[in-house]
């Protein structure tokens, strides 16, 4: 099971781009960790989850 709780001012997007961060890269600095959850936010907007969720298995 997963919980989301977006931030105010962020969308859900971003807080589903943002949980599997440390999971897929666990090196990321936060500040990296920002600028690749919005690349990741954009994947899942144009293609949607499966290729995360592939990753992640």
């Amino acid at each position: 099971m997963v919980v989301l709780r977006p931030n105010p001012g962020s969308g859900p997007l971003a807080a589903c781009a943002a949980a599997p961060l440390p999971l897929l890269e666990p090196g990321l600095s936060e500040t990296e960790g920002h600028g690749r959850g919005a690349d990741l936010a954009g994947l899942l907007r144009r293609q949607g989850s499966a290729d995360v969720v592939a990753r992640l298995l």
